[in-house]
């Protein structure tokens, strides 16, 4: 029997906003490639907003997967007011394609609050209703590719996890995998130069 569930939480940013533009909050960035590393190590996926100095954030997995992480966003410093706002058995994951997606699309958003009669994004109000229009959203949004540099020079990659059984890489992934075959020739033509001589 499966113990997959959706949880919903929503927690406040405790970093101070450092986006230059229209890029993607330098923080949230961070907590997304990790998400997406971690993640499917440990059977979750799911997706994230981030707005107005607060996320609204959908879990899925099983649901001691699904409290080890919630311990550790609990201890994590960048959020603070975890607040879960639901958590309900599921019977397949809705996000199945994504180790944690993430839809920047703040108009869309907007759009959404104006419809449920909302002046601005604050998910510590939504309702039920509310809850599940944003879930809709998110799973029709399109996934943000993090295709800019963290504060350490290293890319954040945007890759979506492909279902069980496939080894193609995803937009993000396609640039990395080229690029890791390209050293790896290169280090053959060089390992290759130094035996020939």
């Amino acid at each position: 029997m499966s113990d997959l569930q959706r949880m919903v939480y929503a927690s406040r940013a405790t970093f101070a906003p450092s986006r230059q533009g229209s890029g993607i909050e330098l923080e949230v960035a961070r907590i997304l490639m990790q998400s997406r590393r971690n993640n499917p190590r440990s059977g979750l996926v799911g997706a994230l907003y981030y707005g107005n100095g607060c996320f609204f954030q959908c879990l899925e997995g099983e649901a001691a997967a699904i409290d080890e992480l919630c311990a550790r966003i609990a201890m994590d410093p960048r959020h603070r007011d975890m607040q879960v706002l639901g958590r309900h058995p599921i019977g397949a994951r809705s996000f199945s394609v994504w180790a944690m997606k993430y839809v920047p699309n703040a108009s869309a958003v907007q759009a959404l609050m104006t419809r449920h009669g909302r002046k601005e994004f604050d998910p510590y109000t939504f309702d039920e209703a509310l809850i599940a229009a944003m879930l809709d959203l998110l799973r029709q949004g399109m996934d943000a590719d993090l295709l800019q540099q963290d504060a350490n020079g290293q890319r954040a990659g945007g890759d979506r996890v492909p279902p069980a059984g496939t080894a193609v890489p995803a937009a993000g992934g396609r640039r990395r995998a080229a690029l890791l075959l390209g050293l790896a020739l290169a280090a053959v033509a060089v390992v290759a130069a130094l035996l020939l001589r």
